[in-house]
């Protein structure tokens, strides 16, 4: 179980390092232009990428950026959950486990 725990922990610090949003293409006299485009209170923010910068980004596996908020908040949610039922396995495996010191 604490195996399960450390790796949400994992998870969730690798999360708070990705960027948020996504990358939009766009076409400008010609030429591809990359912008980083992510929601904020219901507006949608853009900020250019420099190619080299967007070289970098390519190296990512492919989805890898986060999610707009609502889809983090339903991702929290379930990571709440999962949590909950973590723990709800080590009351019941400490439970079994005391039962089964009683029976020897």
């Amino acid at each position: 179980m604490e195996e399960i725990t450390t790796k949400i922990a994992d998870l969730e610090e690798q999360i708070e390092k990705l960027p948020v949003g996504y990358i939009s293409k766009k076409m400008i006299n010609g030429k591809e232009r990359y912008y980083q485009q992510w929601t904020e209170n219901g507006k949608v923010k853009s900020k250019y990428i420099r190619n080299e910068d967007f070289e970098d980004l390519r190296k990512l596996p492919s989805g890898i950026m986060k999610q707009p908020e609502s889809t983090l908040i339903q991702q929290s949610a379930q990571i709440s959950s999962i949590r909950s039922s973590v723990i709800r396995m080590e009351i019941i495996s400490e439970i079994c486990m005391t039962c089964m010191k009683k029976k020897n």
